[in-house]
């Protein structure tokens, strides 16, 4: 089984400090929390990672990050 990579204290705080990018968006998207956080918080760490490490994307702002590897997260559970 794949395991992400763990979060430097940096990712972490930075994570932390924007968590609640995971509850707008289940509620935008009417998605009931007790179903779907353990999907989409896996796509918004995976968002936190890149934003920290991938050079290529520094220019875009973090929640578009986040939006999208959440919602990539999201739309894998329900195909």
């Amino acid at each position: 089984m794949y395991q992400q990579p763990h979060l430097t204290a940096e990712e972490s705080t930075f994570a932390a400090e924007h968590h609640q990018l995971i509850y707008t968006y289940l509620n935008q998207n009417h998605l009931p929390e007790e179903e779907f956080y353990d999907v989409v918080v896996f796509g918004y760490l995976n968002g936190v990672r890149k934003h920290f490490r991938r050079e290529d994307l520094q220019d875009y702002a973090f929640a578009t990050l986040a939006w999208r590897e959440i919602g990539r997260a999201s739309c894998r559970e329900r195909v």
